[in-house]
């Protein structure tokens, strides 16, 4: 609303303008003139203002000099049409800018999916953001290769036969590892993409609090010419957790049927999944009354990957070829019985003979042999 100034028949006979500030601005700043005064005086109402001052407005006022009931006549000015156009010129201006602010705040919060990451990474990597799918490309994906992999050669063998018939467009299973922790699992798959990269084969690592997008997923790779194996490492779920149905759906049983250009390929640490008890092999008067449902459920999932591959603990000797095969990969100058010796010291301070401990038994004993010697005060 305009600003009023009143002026009472008591005061001395002088008549007080102002202007409004949007007016008085566009005038100034877009054409570089004053604009015309907006007048409000008891003489233009009783008299009615002289044309020189073509008021806009005018208003009566009291004796007392507040306005009892005050009202407004509007005189048309030969430069309102071009004011108001200033006006909404600007006010467009301003709105185009502030529609480019909250564009950027929503893309912040939620960006949109960029379709040429694809062109420009292998490997990706799936995060949930406001509820809402976000992939994003990994710049330096795990250079594991199948050379650094020893004593699960016939899992390996079979693991890359299911892949290879994938890219090939041939019938092909979901694939599903399990088994003791450190035994290669997850570097068996991605050692796929090091090797099959070059076929067109790419991976998107899922982590199980993103699993409720897998559908989005899906529908985002499904027209690509790649072939997309959907890593989700180390996938367990607990009772409580109803998020295994996602995967499920995709799997096998929804109405909508998974895209030929993807796979899932899942590792951990439990045959079905899901955490099993005794006592749901056990008579139980408060439980179920049918117990067999529940356990049907369970294995529901797991029975959903046509290809299960069961990893087992290694022995010392295993442990000692991947040791092995490590020095001769990283070319160490170090003598066969010594090697052996200080892997057994390190396996039995560790209590393990896992792949996992071999490599970080060789990471430590690779630093040794190559550091320099520091001068330590």
């Amino acid at each position: 609303m305009l600003p009023r100034t009143f002026t009472s028949a008591a005061a001395p006979a002088k008549d007080h303008t102002c202007r409004s500030s949007g007016y008085h601005y566009i005038m100034n700043r877009t054409v570089g003139i004053a604009p015309p005064p907006l007048i409000f005086s008891s003489a233009g109402v009783r008299g009615g203002a002289p044309k020189k001052d073509r008021p806009l407005f005018t208003t009566a006022a009291t004796t007392t000099g507040f306005p009892e009931e005050p009202y407004f006549q509007y005189r048309r000015c030969p430069d309102d049409v071009f004011v108001l156009h200033l006006i909404m010129d600007d006010m467009h201006k301003q709105l185009v800018s502030l529609s480019g602010s909250l564009a950027r705040i929503a893309d912040a919060l939620s960006p949109a999916f960029d379709a040429s990451v694809f062109d420009r990474y292998t490997a990706f990597k799936c995060t949930s953001r406001n509820d809402r799918l976000v992939i994003r490309g990994i710049d330096f994906p795990d250079p594991v290769n199948f050379r650094e992999i020893i004593g699960i050669d016939d899992l390996v063998a079979d693991l890359r036969t299911n892949t290879e018939q994938f890219l090939e467009g041939l019938p092909c299973n979901n694939v599903l590892l399990y088994g003791p922790r450190g035994t290669g699992k997850s570097s068996a798959v991605k050692a796929l993409l090091n090797a099959y990269a070059a076929h067109w084969l790419r991976m998107i690592e899922m982590p199980r609090d993103s699993l409720a997008h897998i559908l989005d997923a899906a529908d985002i790779i499904r027209e690509r010419k790649e072939k997309f194996i959907v890593f989700c490492d180390d996938l367990t779920f607990e009772e409580d957790d109803r998020s295994y149905r996602h995967i499920k759906t995709v799997l096998e049983g929804g109405l909508e049927t998974r895209p030929s250009n993807m796979l899932l390929y899942a590792t951990s640490n439990r045959r079905h999944l899901m955490p099993e008890k005794i006592s749901e092999n056990l008579p139980d008067p408060q439980d179920e009354l049918h117990p067999e449902d529940a356990l049907e459920e369970k294995i529901s999932l797991s029975d959903r990957f046509g290809l299960r591959l069961g990893f087992q603990h290694f022995d010392a000797d295993t442990y000692l070829r991947i040791t092995e095969n490590y020095a001769r990969l990283r070319k160490l100058r170090i003598g066969r019985d010594e090697l052996k010796r200080l892997a057994m010291e390190w396996s039995i301070s560790h209590g393990s003979f896992s792949g996992r401990t071999a490599r970080q038994f060789m990471d430590s004993l690779e630093g040794k042999l190559r550091r320099k010697p520091w001068k330590r005060q």
